[in-house]
């Protein structure tokens, strides 16, 4: 009985020791795709045109009335808002098939 015993628990020892060994572990296979799809027919593809702003530096001073003073700062207008828009296509080799899109 004690012979049985012992040959169990030497059979499950080995049994855990080769299935756990570093030799045993499958690595799984991993590659890289690169895939840029199509867009379908039909499909207009829209860039982020920034908007234009303009900075303008104010001088300090009283206001139009003369009772308030203000201090000077820099006020920024914006001429064009930023907009969405059909891209372009520009064939550039640092930006890709759309030199224009984010």
């Amino acid at each position: 009985m004690k012979l049985v015993f012992l040959a169990v628990i030497f059979s499950g020892m080995s049994l855990a020791l080769t299935s756990c060994s570093p030799s045993n572990i499958a690595e799984p296979d991993t590659a890289r795709v690169i895939y840029e799809p199509t867009p379908p027919e039909g499909v207009v593809r829209y860039c982020w045109e920034e908007p234009i702003v303009d900075e303008e530096k104010v001088d300090a001073g009283l206001d139009s009335e003369g009772k308030w003073y203000n201090p000077g700062h820099v006020a920024i207008r914006e001429v064009r808002m930023g907009k969405w828009r059909p891209c372009r296509e520009i064939t550039s080799r640092t930006y890709g098939r759309y030199g224009n899109e984010r």
